[in-house]
C-alpha cells in the first residue's frame, strides 16, 4: 500500500522552502561619537603598532636599568706536565677565573634617565598619535551626519520641484508662462542632479567611517545622536595658546626627547672614563693552593669617544631646534583655528536666529496667502524651496564649525577618548 506524506509534514516542508531564499541581516550598528572615538582607537593598526613604539622603549629601559650591565666572567681549566727526561710527568696544575667590569663615572644614573625619558616621548607620541585619529573619526561623524541631513533634504527639495515642474499653473503657454515653465524643468533637473550628489557625498562618508572603525564595507552603521546646534564661546586667544603649549602631547614628546638627548650627553662623556675590571684567581698546584686577583682597565689612547659626544651634542642641539619651532607653529594653528570657528559660528548663529526663522515664516505666510486665493502653488513651492536650501546651507554651517571645534580641540590637546584596551605601564 502507498503511503501518503503526513498534512502537518508537507506544511512544514512548504514553510521552508519558501524561506529559504530569505536572507537574514544583522541589525545596524548603532553608535554614538563618542563610541565610534573608542572603538577607532582600540582597533586601528597604526595605533595599536604605535603601542608597540612605547613597549620597545619599556624594553630598552629595563635593559638598561641593570646596575651591573656586564654579566661575570668565568673560567677555569687544568695543566698537566709532560713525562720527559728526569722529570716525573702528570703533575696537575688546577685553577679558576672570575672577573667583573663596573662603571666608575656614573654612566647607569645617565643610561637609565635617557632610557626613562625615551618611554615618556614614546608615551606622548602615541598620545599625539591618538588624539589625532580620535579628531578624525569625529570629523568623519560629524560629515556623515551632515550628510544624512543633506540627503533628507535634498529628496524634499527634488519632491517639490517635481511638484512644482508638473504644476497646472503652466498649463497656458504664453511666452512668459513658458519661460517659467522651462525655468521649473531646469530647477527640477538641478533638483534631481543634488539629489545623487548627496547620496554619493553621504555613501562617502559612511564609507570613510566604515574603514576606521574596522567595519566589513556592507556593514549597516546607525548614527545615534546629532550635530550641536549650539556655538561654545572660547576663552581668550592667550589663554589658548597657553593651553596648548602645556597639553600638546606632539610637544611633550620633544620636551622629553630633549631630556633624552641631554640625559645621552652625560653619558657619552662619561664613557670617556675606562671601565674597571677586577679580576680573582685560585689555584691548585703541587698540593698547593693559590688565591690571587688582579685589576684592570683600557687606556683611552685610540678611541675617547670623543665621536659619539659629538652625536650626542648634535641630536641635543636639534631637538631643542624642533621644539622652538613646533612653538611658534602651535601659535599659529591656534590662531588660525581659533579665527575659523569664530567665523563658522557666526555663520550658524545667522542661520538660526535669522534666516530658518524668515524663511519658515515666509512658507507659513504664503501657504496663508494661497489658502486665501491670493497667491498659487508656484509662489508656495518656490517659498519652500528656498526653505529647503537654507535648511542645507545651515546643515553646512553646523558641519563647518563643529568640524573646525573639533580640530580646535586637537590643536589644544582635549578631547581625547581612551581606547577600550589602554596600554597598560
Amino acid at each position: 500500500m502507498r503511503r501518503h506524506l503526513p498534512l502537518y509534514a508537507l506544511a512544514l516542508l512548504i514553510v521552508l522552502v519558501g524561506l529559504a531564499p530569505i536572507e537574514l541581516r544583522a541589525d545596524p550598528l548603532r553608535i554614538t561619537i563618542d563610541e565610534a572615538a573608542a572603538r577607532a582607537a582600540a582597533e586601528n593598526l597604526d595605533l595599536r603598532a604605535a603601542g608597540k613604539d612605547v613597549d620597545v622603549a619599556r624594553g630598552e629601559l629595563t635593559r638598561n636599568s641593570a646596575v651591573l650591565p656586564f654579566n661575570p666572567f668565568l673560567s677555569g681549566g687544568t695543566q698537566t706536565r709532560p713525562q720527559g727526561a728526569g722529570v716525573a710527568g702528570g703533575v696537575g696544575y688546577y685553577f679558576g677565573y672570575l672577573s667583573q667590569e663596573f662603571e666608575i663615572a656614573g654612566q647607569y644614573w645617565a643610561r637609565a634617565e635617557a632610557a626613562r625619558k625615551a618611554v615618556d616621548k614614546e608615551q606622548s607620541t602615541f598620545q599625539d598619535a591618538k588624539r589625532s585619529l580620535v579628531a578624525s573619526v569625529k570629523t568623519n561623524f560629524i560629515k556623515a551626519l551632515a550628510a544624512d541631513q543633506r540627503l533628507e533634504l535634498a529628496r524634499q527639495a527634488a519632491a517639490d520641484s517635481e511638484r512644482l515642474r508638473n504644476s497646472g499653473n503652466f498649463k497656458k503657454k504664453t511666452d512668459s508662462e513658458l519661460i517659467e515653465s522651462n525655468s521649473a524643468r531646469i530647477d527640477s533637473a538641478r533638483f534631481e542632479g543634488a539629489l545623487t550628489e548627496a547620496e554619493e557625498d553621504r555613501d562617502t562618508a559612511y564609507e570613510a567611517l566604515r574603514h576606521q572603525l574596522a567595519l566589513a564595507a556592507d556593514s549597516e552603521i546607525e548614527l545615534v545622536g546629532r550635530i550641536p546646534d549650539t556655538v561654545e564661546p572660547q576663552p581668550a586667544l592667550a589663554d589658548l595658546i597657553d593651553q596648548a603649549t602645556l597639553n600638546r602631547a606632539d610637544l611633550q614628546a620633544l620636551r622629553a626627547a630633549e631630556e633624552s638627548t641631554a640625559a645621552q650627553v652625560k653619558l657619552e662623556n662619561r664613557r670617556r672614563f675606562p671601565n674597571v675590571t677586577l679580576s680573582g684567581t685560585v689555584a691548585r698546584f703541587e698540593g698547593d693552593t693559590l688565591f690571587g686577583g688582579e685589576i684592570g682597565f683600557p687606556l683611552p689612547v685610540f678611541h675617547t669617544n670623543s665621536g659619539e659626544v659629538q652625536l650626542a651634542v648634535a641630536e641635543h642641539e636639534r631637538t631643542e631646534i624642533q621644539i622652538r619651532d613646533l612653538q611658534r607653529q602651535i601659535e599659529q594653528e591656534v590662531r588660525a583655528a581659533y579665527r575659523t570657528c569664530a567665523t563658522k559660528g557666526a555663520a550658524v548663529n545667522r542661520y538660526r536666529d535669522t534666516v530658518i526663522p524668515l524663511s519658515e515664516e515666509n512658507v507659513r505666510l504664503q501657504q496663508r496667502l494661497w489658502d486665501r486665493d491670493e497667491s498659487n502653488e508656484v509662489d508656495y513651492l518656490g517659498a519652500k524651496l528656498e526653505m529647503l536650501s537654507a535648511r542645507g546651507e545651515y546643515v553646512d554651517a553646523l558641519e563647518d564649525y563643529e568640524t573646525a571645534r573639533i580640530e580646535l580641540d586637537r590643536l589644544l590637546g582635549r578631547g581625547l577618548v581612551e581606547p577600550a584596551t589602554p596600554l597598560q605601564p
